[in-house]
């Protein structure tokens, strides 16, 4: 009795359409904000970008959100007047280095964790050794 999650198959312009149309309509600025808003953590909205797939509740979400059918949910992420066009190369650059510097900061969080975790593994080693060299 496992879940099963149905992806959509997207191209990478078009998660982050998705994800843009999103900020658009709820006046956002952040990724981790739109995760926020349609119920999932930072991380799995990040790995839908890293995959170019977007999971079916995402896209069932925001059809219900905005009132869209799941037919023209590809039209409305991708016709959406926002000002902002992918074909140009001056946004598309800016979008482009925009992605680039929350994926850096997405690396420095999880090098941030794994540090914290290396800490606590070296003080419970540490606090072991002690134990040891006590009970001698």
């Amino acid at each position: 009795m496992g879940i099963t999650v149905l992806y959509f198959s997207m191209e990478k312009n078009e998660v982050i359409l998705f994800i843009d149309a999103i900020k658009f309509k709820e006046k956002l600025r952040f990724d981790k904000q739109v995760a926020e808003l349609i119920g999932v953590d930072k991380a799995s909205l990040a790995n839908a970008k890293v995959r170019s797939k977007l999971p079916n509740s995402y896209v069932m979400w925001y059809c219900s959100r905005y009132n869209v059918s799941t037919k023209e949910f590809h039209k409305d992420i991708t016709s959406m007047d926002r000002g902002e066009n992918l074909s140009n190369p001056e946004y598309a650059e800016k979008r482009s280095l925009e992605i680039e510097v929350e994926d850096l900061r997405m690396d420095k969080m999880n090098l941030m964790e794994d540090k914290n975790q290396l800490q606590d593994e070296i003080i419970r080693l540490q606090d072991k050794i002690i134990k040891l060299t006590e009970d001698k």
